[in-house]
């Protein structure tokens, strides 16, 4: 779950139907990310059993389902499978993210993982994961999707069976400052993640940051942390 720093004051800088125009943008290209995993509703031969994402406004609600492993084994645990999800989730946000600030109006997302029970439909959200995610999608101070400790907690179960560097590609482990002070050690959504490694992202970086207007104390910290984060990830 994550939602768009500024949003509030995003008319003193685009006219309502240019935000409106990228909303809908952002909606069609989160409806399209299921279609990497099969579908809304993957087949018989997938692990996932279903992917979902719905837009509230400038709200973002991604979510995928995991099948149960029915007999779990040292090559196949479920914590693997779990890990998995979690990790394809993190490429999805990823992809979600660059595409937000490909183009004017640029919107800067900050928001969290979760890991446990949930339902998305159309037009709402519910269960353990959402609260989890909802408690923690502020705390980052920065534009930064990060992983709450359930879902870190989850990755850690894995026992690390998943590559690190296929790991790290999607979700950057980084010490995400708090808003309330001090930091956390997490892993966070990469939007480089989809990206040829020759590719250079400097001026998407610097069109992002660029979006964050007025350079008042609280809104230089913001920036100041996720150009921090940024330079790590596309490092």
């Amino acid at each position: 779950m994550f939602d768009a720093l500024a949003f509030k004051g995003i008319w003193k800088r685009h006219t309502p139907d240019a935000v409106l125009a990228k909303l809908r943008a952002l909606q069609a290209a989160a409806e399209a990310l299921p279609a990497n995993f099969g579908g809304p509703t993957p087949g018989a031969g997938s692990i996932l059993s279903s992917v979902r994402v719905t837009l509230l406004s400038d709200t973002v609600v991604m979510g995928i389902g995991v099948k149960p492993v029915k007999q779990p084994t040292p090559a196949l645990p479920q914590a693997f499978v779990d890990s998995v999800a979690l990790m394809f989730l993190s490429r999805c946000v990823g992809v979600f993210l660059y595409e937000a600030a490909r183009e004017q109006p640029v919107l800067a997302y900050r928001g969290a993982i979760s890991f446990g029970e949930h339902t998305i439909d159309d037009r709402f959200v519910v269960g353990p994961a959402i609260d989890d995610a909802a408690e923690h999608m502020n705390l980052p101070s920065g534009a930064l999707v990060w992983f709450t400790p359930t879902a870190m907690d989850a990755l850690a179960a894995s026992n690390s069976v998943i590559p690190p560097g296929i790991l790290d590609a999607a979700a950057v482990p980084y010490r995400v400052p708090l808003t309330g002070g001090g930091s956390i050690a997490a892993r966070v959504a990469n939007p480089f993640a989809e990206l040829s490694p020759s590719a250079d992202p400097s001026a998407w970086i610097a069109t992002l940051l660029g979006s964050f207007g007025e350079p008042s104390a609280c809104v230089r910290l913001l920036r100041d942390n996720t150009d921090a984060f940024l330079d790590a990830a596309s490092a």
